[in-house]
C-alpha cells in the first residue's frame, strides 16, 4: 500500500506516470496492474494525474507571465490570442491580390515578404494567428521546387489552403 501512495504522490507534482514509478522504484506493469485491479488506486491515480496536471499548468502559465513582464513580444501576443478576445482568431479575409502576393515572394524564394504580409494582416485582424502558424510551417517546407514529396504542386496546395479558409 505504501508504494501506491508514493506513485500517487509523484503524480500530483509530475503527472508522467514513468517517472512517477521510476522514482518509486515500481514498474509500470505493476502500476497498471494496480489500476486493473483496484479501482480505488483507479481513482487516485487519475485524481492525482488530473492534479499534476493542473500543477504544470499553473508551473508553465507562471512562466508564461514573468516572458510577458520582460517584455517577450512572442509571449505577449501568445497570451493575447489565446485570452483576449479582441486579439483571438478571426475568419481569414485575405483579398485575392494579397494572396496572389504572398504566392509570387514565396514562388520567387523570398519568404521574407510574405511573412511580413501575413503578420501585417494577424495585427490587422485579417487572418487569424491560427491560419498563421499553419502557413508559417507550410512556407518553411517550400524549397526551391515547386512539387512536395508526392508530387504535388506546392503553389495549388497553398492556393487551396487559402480557399479553405475563406469559407
Amino acid at each position: 500500500m505504501k508504494d501506491k501512495d508514493e506513485v500517487i504522490k509523484h503524480l500530483k507534482t509530475c503527472p508522467i506516470v514513468q517517472v512517477a514509478c521510476q522514482q518509486c522504484k515500481v514498474s509500470r506493469a505493476t502500476f497498471y496492474r494496480w489500476r486493473s485491479n483496484d479501482p480505488k488506486f483507479r481513482r487516485s491515480s487519475d485524481k492525482a494525474l488530473k492534479s499534476g496536471c493542473s500543477f504544470i499548468n499553473d508551473l508553465a502559465e507562471s512562466q508564461l507571465i514573468s516572458l510577458i513582464k520582460d517584455k517577450n513580444p512572442t509571449m505577449i501576443i501568445y497570451w493575447l490570442n489565446h485570452r483576449h478576445p479582441a486579439y483571438s482568431d478571426q475568419q481569414l479575409s485575405l483579398n485575392r491580390n494579397e494572396q496572389r502576393l504572398i504566392l509570387n515572394a514565396i514562388i520567387a524564394n523570398d519568404i521574407k515578404p510574405a511573412y511580413q504580409m501575413l503578420a501585417s494582416n494577424v495585427v490587422k485582424g485579417k487572418i487569424s494567428r491560427q491560419f498563421f502558424n499553419s502557413f508559417s510551417s507550410i512556407i518553411n517546407r517550400i524549397s526551391k521546387s515547386n512539387t512536395d514529396d508526392n508530387g504535388n504542386n506546392k503553389i495549388d496546395l497553398l492556393y487551396k489552403l487559402f480557399n479553405k479558409q475563406k469559407r
